[in-house]
């Protein structure tokens, strides 16, 4: 019993014990703090460059849907202005602009329905090498079945919507580390719906210069 209690006690001393040295805890600590100071600093930037490219995003889709007629030229222009408001830290980016429709009827029971049809769809990408073989890092849309409805809104017959998606890559501050903070290089993506300003829909002069939404697949049954 005696042994036990004395046990006991020497572990409660060494417990309670609060002798050291600075260099010890110095050793220690000194990891711990250079993560954490390392962690909050990629983690802060992280989260200002996605707010940035957020806002970069609402800035070139109100530009484009102020328009009543584009080109390629005119576009090419919005995605000068998007790589070059974007953060320092975005060093790629593209970007996806399409003209979307939507058209309803009337069927049985008196109920309606629609469908979304793709007016024109178009992509800047200055980031990928088309001589060596590189793949595009974004495809325009080709048909209606590519048309995420589940971002669209909801429309009246005959509205239409442009659909503006910006991308940026984002690379962490001190790369190499960064893994260690449980961040790596990564991909923001916003995609906005807005509706033309100034006209019911926006001509593309060679995608679809067509002021008419394309005819409803349900005339062709």
């Amino acid at each position: 019993m005696t042994t036990v209690k004395s046990k006991l006690a020497e572990l409660r001393r060494k417990v309670s014990c609060e002798a050291g040295t600075v260099t010890l805890e110095f050793v220690l600590l000194f990891p711990l703090l250079v993560a954490w100071f390392l962690g909050s600093f990629i983690y802060f930037d992280a989260y200002r460059s996605n707010a940035l490219t957020a806002k970069v995003s609402f800035t070139v889709s109100d530009l484009i849907a102020r328009s009543a007629s584009l080109t390629e030229a005119r576009l090419g222009e919005f995605y000068d202005i998007q790589k070059r408001m974007l953060p320092s830290r975005i060093e790629q980016s593209w970007m996806r602009v399409s003209s979307i429709c939507y058209l309803e009827r009337e069927v049985a029971g008196g109920e309606t329905e629609g469908e979304y049809r793709l007016h024109w769809s178009t992509t800047f990408d200055s980031f990928y090498d088309e001589d060596a073989g590189e793949e595009p890092n974004i495809l325009k849309f080709t048909k209606d079945e590519e048309i995420p409805v589940e971002l669209m809104p909801l429309m009246a017959d005959g509205d239409t919507v442009i659909f503006t998606e910006v991308f940026g890559v984002w690379t962490p501050i001190a790369e190499q580390w960064s893994g260690y903070v449980g961040l790596r290089e990564m991909t923001w993506a916003n995609r906005l719906v807005e509706r033309p300003r100034f006209t019911n829909i926006i001509t593309h002069a060679t995608e679809n210069d067509s002021i008419s939404c394309p005819t409803p697949t349900w005339e062709g049954i």
